[in-house]
């Protein structure tokens, strides 16, 4: 007797594909539409693939997008593509009427809230700009080509976001909760958003008054300070008028905010104990010397120091707990151990 295998047949339900759903296009012109501006007739084409897209607006299901053929573009870059465009269109507009939007942050400079008008000097929005390393969304460009603000419509790092900030310039950040919807102006876009760096109006009159406040004049000034004998030098950060964290460097003065001597000389963190931070860093020389300098927190005060060794001498500091007795030290006596190793 010959025996048949029966076939059993799979009673699972497919999976079905669910294709996305998308919130933006583009019109036969390459301006954005929003669905909720979206019409039955309209002819509309994808952000990012460039494909046609059909508006949905029926009567049950939220109205969105769909491609006419069978495409799988992330959502999130086509919003992101038509809400870059978007700007670039209506930050243009107001440009060329000369209108100002008024934008407000908080300093983490001085802690101060500053404000300025975001097209200041502004003559061109270019999409996708590069520039000192650096790709913006969107940047806003004055007469000499100089990004003076940009926009960042995905997620930014923090190592990104101090590039901005040493080259003076304001960054919005966007987030996707505030693009899914229909954007009246770009007043309205701009509300609650992060908004970053830029010049700082502390920094500025700092300068007017005589006192290094920029990446480039105090990273001289901390080099120029340790190329004669002793070859070192130390302060503490004080305060001069509304400024706090000046250091004194013979008739020079240096502001020194914690953030700002990030931005300027960075450098490794060191956390001997709750109470005492140090920051060290090295810069070496074109001559193979090498400048050290120190950045010391304690107890909410501070002091820096600086010292140049010379060519093929080793840098050397003890950072371990071990040697430092908080009790009795403050700030400007940890610098002084530093400049005088």
């Amino acid at each position: 007797m010959v025996y048949q295998r029966k076939r059993r047949w799979s009673t699972q339900p497919t999976a079905m594909i669910v294709y996305p759903q998308y919130e933006w296009a583009f019109d036969p012109s390459g301006q954005p539409v929003h669905i909720s501006e979206a019409g039955h007739e309209g002819n509309y084409v994808c952000p990012v693939c460039s494909n046609r897209l059909i508006p949905k607006l029926g009567g049950v299901k939220q109205h969105h997008f769909a491609h006419e053929q069978m495409m799988l573009c992330n959502p999130d870059q086509v919003t992101r593509t038509a809400v870059g465009r978007w700007i670039r269109i209506q930050a243009g507009m107001l440009i060329n009427r000369r209108r100002e939007v008024l934008i407000t942050w908080k300093c983490p400079l001085c802690k101060q809230t500053h404000s300025e008008n975001l097209l200041e000097d502004v003559t061109q929005v270019v999409e996708n700009h590069a520039h000192d390393g650096l790709v913006s969304d969107v940047a806003l460009l004055d007469s000499q080509g100089r990004v003076r603000a940009a926009f960042a419509l995905k997620g930014v790092d923090n190592e990104t976001l101090t590039a901005y900030a040493r080259l003076s310039i304001t960054v919005i950040v966007l987030s996707l909760s505030h693009m899914r919807y229909r954007i009246r102006d770009l007043e309205s876009l701009l509300s609650g958003v992060v908004i970053s760096g830029g010049i700082c109006a502390t920094q500025v009159d700092a300068e007017r008054r005589g006192i290094l406040a920029t990446v480039e004049h105090l990273r001289e000034a901390l080099t120029q300070a340790v190329l004669k004998p002793p070859y070192a030098v130390y302060g503490a950060l004080e305060e001069d008028g509304e400024l706090t964290h000046v250091l004194k460097l013979g008739t020079q003065k240096l502001w020194l905010p914690p953030i700002l001597w990030q931005r300027a000389v960075g450098g490794l963190l060191h956390t001997i104990n709750p109470a005492l931070h140090i920051i060290s860093q090295e810069w070496k020389q074109p001559d193979e010397a090498t400048v050290a300098l120190y950045y010391v927190t304690l107890k909410g005060t501070h002091a820096v120091a600086a010292r140049r060794f010379p060519p093929g001498q080793i840098v050397y500091a003890r950072l371990d707990p071990s040697v430092f007795k908080v009790g009795r030290m403050t700030a400007l006596s940890a610098a002084r151990s530093f400049a005088e190793l």
